[in-house]
């Protein structure tokens, strides 16, 4: 309900803004959160960047504040450069990382933002979940750089 009071504020405040999101993988599984708000859909972790902040420093601290799994910038790997992607009138600029960790991270999903989390195949994330397009690109095309090599 707050969610759609909201709307308006958000849409002016969210429209143009850029974004970064974080594909946590290990042992042949990614790592999904689920707002409680909004659509509902599946994504990556990560969200918009704080006035001045680095996109790398902005996935780290969103990952953390998101499922509190610490990364550090130089373990982030650019997965897609900086884009415009339009997703229900929204135009967001979007910048993904890859973060592969030695162990799995225990992820502790933050009460406040975070629904629920999963660890998943890509192919099950592309499958079965009700995913973002956002996610869906970046998945799509991490999984043919795995296939393939570099794009």
């Amino acid at each position: 309900m707050v969610f759609w009071l909201s709307w308006p504020f958000l849409f002016a405040r969210m429209y143009r803004t850029t974004r970064v999101r974080v594909l946590v993988y290990h042992d042949k599984k990614i790592l999904l959160v689920r707002n409680w708000y909004g659509s509902g859909q599946w994504q990556l972790p990560g969200g918009g960047l704080m006035r001045g902040e680095s996109p790398e420093h902005g996935a780290c601290r969103e990952v953390m504040e998101e499922v509190s799994i610490p990364i550090t910038p130089s373990q982030l790997t650019q997965l897609t450069p900086l884009r415009v992607v339009h997703e229900k009138m929204l135009r967001f600029t979007y910048q993904t990382f890859t973060y592969q960790p030695s162990g799995r991270p225990q992820a502790k999903p933050e009460r406040y933002d975070i629904d629920a989390y999963s660890w998943v195949s890509v192919d099950e994330a592309l499958r079965d979940y009700h995913i973002s397009a956002s996610a869906r690109r970046a998945l799509t095309q991490w999984k043919e750089q795995q296939l393939y090599g570099s794009i």
